[in-house]
């Protein structure tokens, strides 16, 4: 495991920030998918939501950069946050400002976030260290790009019928695709497989087919974070953790280079063995 920050900082962070609502909630919308503590991590040039549910193998980062930024002033630190009272509150507001102003107050030890309607106050703890996967030296891993509403939309039906579904590479039919998985004693009669665009797999034909299964809510909850009509890179290997990534900002520049990528990690679902009927 690596940590992002020390455990202590010289002097107290300090953060001014002017962003647009929008930006704001694509940096926090991921990092509440992931069940976890959220942190707030103050860089020079980019602020960094993390949420890590097991530092092992599920956790989300998501970088803000300040060029996405109206006026960004900064002294890097970390603190935890609440994310889900900040969304609640962009949520709720319904003026025409698009711009919300996060300030930290280091004599309060409060992060205030300013809206056009809405001021919200939370107490915070700074000086987080923050540890995330160590998984790069994934063997044998498949690299895949999918736009984020094709995935959503073989998601929604999976949700409705499988707890489980598997994220793979079928090498033989050159095609990537979900699949239920059956995780009741008895094997499943039937099966359903959804197959991804030819035109989004894999950006170097493997070998050898490749599949993870994965916990079907959390994916799908990992997905709908993801901006509209947005291209998802896809990193993935037999029973190891899922890797996603997208442009925070959205589009394809996930594909092209990005300063805003949103990393997550999810962990493979462990399926038990069938027993077999002689």
């Amino acid at each position: 495991m690596r940590s992002w920050l020390p455990t202590s900082s010289p002097s107290p962070p300090h953060l001014e920030v002017d962003v647009p609502r929008a930006h704001l909630r694509q940096l926090l919308e991921p990092v509440v998918a992931v069940d976890g503590q959220t942190t707030l991590t103050i860089g020079g040039d980019a602020l960094v939501a993390t949420s890590v549910d097991d530092p092992q193998v599920t956790a989300v980062e998501a970088t803000l950069h300040k060029s996405d930024c109206r006026y960004f002033e900064a002294t890097p630190g970390s603190m935890t946050v609440d994310p889900k009272e900040l969304l609640d509150v962009l949520a709720a507001e319904r003026d025409g400002d698009e711009l919300a102003q996060l300030r930290y107050d280091p004599k309060a030890s409060t992060l205030r976030l300013t809206l056009s309607s809405f001021v919200h106050r939370q107490t915070v703890s700074i000086d987080v260290a923050v540890e995330k996967p160590d998984i790069d030296g994934t063997p044998d891993r498949v690299t895949t790009y999918h736009m984020r509403d094709d995935l959503a939309h073989g998601l929604q039906y999976f949700t409705e019928h499988a707890a489980v579904v598997a994220f793979g590479y079928d090498a033989a039919e050159t095609e990537c695709y979900l699949e239920e998985i059956t995780t009741g004693e008895a094997p499943s009669e039937a099966t359903t497989r959804y197959r991804c665009p030819r035109e989004q797999q894999a950006s170097s034909v493997p070998s050898e087919s490749v599949r993870t299964a994965l916990p079907t809510a959390n994916l799908r909850a990992l997905v709908e974070a993801v901006p509209p009509e947005t291209l998802i890179r896809a990193d993935y290997a037999d029973t190891f953790p899922l890797r996603l990534a997208w442009d925070l900002t959205g589009g394809d520049g996930i594909a092209q280079g990005t300063l805003t990528e949103v990393t997550a990690h999810l962990a493979p679902y462990e399926v038990p063995d069938t027993p077999t009927t002689e």
